[in-house]
C-alpha cells in the first residue's frame, strides 16, 4: 500500500469517525517510561543542537495491555508548544511489531538500529529521521513533550522514512484502535521570552491573481489521497516589502482552529487535542 492508498482509505472510512474511536480504547492501554522520572525531560534527551548540549538519547519506552486486533504500533512526540503555528516534531516510528512491548533506550538513532525488525522513523521537523531531543527556546515555560502511543489495525502503514510526524500522526489516527499517552516537561531558564505575531508593515501586502474569491480553485486543489486537483501553485504577488528586507519566506498552512471536531463532547475533544 502507498501512501495515497493509505490516506484514501482512511479519508473514505471516516476521518472523524476514526479519531474519536482511537481515544475511546482500552483503559488499561498504558505508556510510560523508566528515563523520565516525575514527568520532566532528563539531560540525557535534550537534543545537541540549536544551542543545545544534551546527549539526543531517546528514552526507553514501555507500554502494556494494547487491545485486541493490534496489528502494529506507531509512536510520536510532538510538542504542541513550540512557537511555530504548528508545535514542533521531534519522533515518529511506525510500523512497530505487533508483539512489541517496548523500545530500548537511544532506538531513536539510526546507527544503533535498536528499533524492532521492520520498524520505520519517519522525518522530523528537524529535517532528519529518528529522534530529535527537546530544545526549546531559553526563558519560554517549560515546553510540554507528549509521547503517544497508538495501536493499529494494521500491520504496515502505507508510508515510508520521508513521511513528516503530522502525517505519520494522521495517517496513525486514522487506523488506530486505542491510543496511550503521557506528558513530559522541560524548559530552559533564561530572560522571560515572547513570541509576538510578526507585525505588518504600512504598504507590505500580499495578493494572488488565481484566488480571487477566498476561495480555493480546484486547478490549485491536490492531486492525491483522494483529491482530483492539479496541485498547481497559485500566482502570487507582493508590494513594497519593508526597508532592510533581505529575503522573503512564503508558507501555507491548514490553522488547527479551522479542522471540524469530531463526535464526542467538548472535553473529550479538548483532551484529544492536547494529546496531538
Amino acid at each position: 500500500m502507498n501512501v495515497a492508498q493509505a490516506i484514501r482509505t482512511i479519508l473514505h472510512s471516516g476521518f472523524a469517525v476514526a479519531l474519536f474511536a482511537a481515544g475511546c480504547g482500552s483503559s488499561d492501554f498504558t505508556l510510560s517510561s523508566p528515563d523520565i522520572a516525575n514527568g520532566a525531560i532528563q539531560t540525557e534527551q535534550v537534543a545537541n543542537v540549536f544551542g543545545c548540549t544534551g546527549g539526543n538519547v531517546s528514552p526507553e519506552l514501555r507500554w502494556s495491555n494494547p487491545p485486541s486486533g493490534t496489528q502494529s504500533f506507531a509512536i510520536t512526540v510532538h510538542d504542541p508548544d513550540a512557537p511555530t503555528g504548528s508545535g514542533f516534531w521531534h519522533w515518529a516510528v511506525f510500523n512497530i511489531p505487533a508483539s512489541a512491548r517496548s523500545l530500548p533506550k537511544n532506538a531513536g538513532s539510526l546507527s544503533a538500529s535498536l528499533a524492532p525488525a521492520g520498524t520505520i522513523q519517519g522525518f522530523t521537523d528537524f529535517a532528519s529521521n529518528g529522534y530529535g531531543g527537546p530544545c526549546p527556546p531559553a526563558g519560554d515555560p517549560a515546553h510540554r513533550y507528549v509521547f503517544t502511543i497508538h495501536a493499529l489495525k494494521v500491520a504496515d502503514l502505507g508510508l515510508d522514512n520521508t513521511a513528516p510526524g503530522a502525517l505519520v500522526s494522521f495517517a496513525a489516527k486514522g487506523n488506530a484502535i486505542a491510543s496511550a499517552s503521557f506528558t513530559a516537561n522541560y524548559g530552559i531558564q533564561g530572560p522571560p521570552t515572547s513570541h509576538p505575531p510578526v507585525p505588518t508593515a504600512p504598504g507590505f501586502t500580499l495578493a494572488s491573481n488565481t484566488i480571487t474569491s477566498g476561495t480555493i480553485p480546484t486547478p490549485q486543489v491536490y492531486n492525491q489521497f483522494g483529491c482530483t486537483g492539479s496541485n498547481t501553485s497559485p500566482e502570487l504577488h507582493w508590494s513594497t516589502p519593508p526597508t532592510g528586507t533581505r529575503s522573503l519566506v512564503l508558507r501555507s498552512r491548514w490553522p488547527i482552529s479551522r479542522i471540524p471536531p469530531w463526535p464526542g463532547s467538548p472535553t473529550t475533544r479538548q483532551a484529544r487535542w492536547s494529546d496531538s
